[in-house]
Formats: structure tokens, C-alpha cells, sequence
């Protein structure tokens, strides 16, 4: 997950965010600041929700409209409410600007399984990404067919990753310490 979301960020445009998987933990204390990067304005952030088994959401932040909206993709009941019921007065905390907080649960494929979460939350991160909105009806909802979209979607970040100019370090001629 932390790679795909590190390789997302070479592909988002200068308005997305992708976050660290990790960053935003329900269950402790939230972030004093936002993660920024010049001119965003969305950001996408898997939460990882500490339940048996362990389950992946996305929860998709628009600082610019002020909306907050999530993907479950195995429905789970309450989980959705949890999340906007601490993201929400946290959110409103960190942008006193945004006036009112508009919240949606994002409708994409359901998967079928109990441990395909993850997989799910990448390819609604690779789609959100490709398409340039959260809406995830059209997401391909074949966990083989999600697989085969990710692994072209690594591929083109690690072409743009390796065709960035890279600085070289030249090695240097520091002045003797000895005393002649």
C-alpha cells in the first residue's frame, strides 16, 4: 500500500495528494496539520481501520468545496458514520474557512471477498486518479481486471519516475588537514 500510494504521487496532477497509508489513524490522535503540496487540493488518504481482520477504506478530502467523501468497499455497516463523525469536527478544526463540510459515500464496486479491501482502495485511488473524479461507478470491479489496471498504472509511474532528470554527485578535493 505504501508504495502504490509513494508511485500515485508521481503520477497525481498538481491538485492531488496522495497520502501515506498510515497518516491518518482513526483510532489515535489526528494530524495537527495537512500533508500540502503546491496548489492541492484533493486528498486522497487509504485509512486503515483497526477491526479484526483489519479493513481499508478511502477517504477522498476536497479542501477546495469542502467535501469529505468515503469508499467502503465491503459496506460495512456504521463504518462510514464512524469515520465522518471523527473526520468531520477535525477537518473543520484545521480549515476554519470552509464554512460547512458537505459528506458522501462514494458508490464504487463491492468487493466479494473478505480480504480484497486493499485492492479495491488502490484501484479507486488509481481511477480517481486517471479520470480526475471520485465518482467510481465506472471502476472496473473484477479484482483481476483492478490488478491488471494497477500494474499498468505502476508501470507509467516508474516510466515518469526514471525519466526524471536525476543530480549527480561529483566528488570533491578537500585541503589537506595536516600541518606541513
Amino acid at each position: 500500500m505504501e508504495r502504490y500510494c509513494e508511485a500515485a504521487n508521481i503520477i497525481a496532477d498538481d491538485f492531488t495528494l496522495v497520502t501515506h497509508p498510515l497518516w491518518l489513524e482513526l483510532s489515535i490522535k489526528l494530524p495537527e496539520k495537512l500533508p500540502t503540496k503546491e496548489e492541492q487540493t484533493t486528498i486522497l488518504s487509504p485509512l486503515h481501520h483497526q477491526i479484526p481482520g483489519g479493513h481499508w477504506t478511502l477517504l477522498v478530502l476536497d479542501t477546495k468545496h469542502g467535501s469529505l467523501a468515503h469508499y467502503d468497499p465491503a459496506r460495512l455497516g456504521g463504518l462510514v458514520d464512524k469515520v465522518f463523525t471523527k473526520v468531520q469536527p477535525w477537518i473543520s478544526n484545521l480549515l476554519p474557512t470552509v464554512p460547512k463540510w458537505c459528506t458522501s459515500v462514494l458508490s464504487g464496486p463491492k468487493q466479494d471477498d473478505v480480504v480484497s479491501c486493499g485492492l479495491f482502495v488502490l484501484g479507486a485511488i488509481a481511477h480517481i486518479l486517471t479520470t480526475h473524479s471520485p465518482q467510481l461507478e465506472d471502476m472496473p470491479s473484477s479484482p483481476a481486471t483492478i490488478r491488471e489496471l494497477l500494474a499498468e498504472y505502476l508501470g507509467h509511474a516508474v516510466t515518469l519516475f526514471e525519466s526524471k532528470p536525476r543530480c549527480t554527485i561529483s566528488p570533491i578535493k578537500l585541503p589537506s588537514l595536516r600541518q606541513a
